[in-house]
């Protein structure tokens, strides 16, 4: 479970702390952490934007989850119709 305790803060002291980690991991000597920190500095906005409001984007991935689910198992559907009929009776 993820604490909640830097939910609230101001934006810059989050992207200020994410910096001075960020600004650690260069100095390390471990590898594995350059590529989490790439990942990270990729993803500031979607972190820094978790912690000022509390929010994922789950919801969004959920259902991009279902939708891939939903064309591997619909492959191959030629008509279009057809194939708007079955989205909306999956997704209702």
């Amino acid at each position: 479970m993820v604490s909640g305790k830097n939910i609230g803060k101001s934006m810059d002291k989050i992207e200020q702390e994410l910096y001075n980690w960020c600004d650690e991991v260069n100095q390390s000597k471990i590898a594995a952490f350059r590529g989490v920190r790439k990942m990270i500095e990729k993803h500031q906005d979607d972190i820094v934007n978790y912690f000022k409001e509390g929010q994922t984007n789950a919801k969004a991935e959920n259902m991009n989850g279902k939708i891939q689910r939903f064309l591997a198992n619909n492959f191959g559907i030629r008509d279009r119709d057809f194939f708007m009929y079955r989205i909306a009776g999956y997704f209702a």
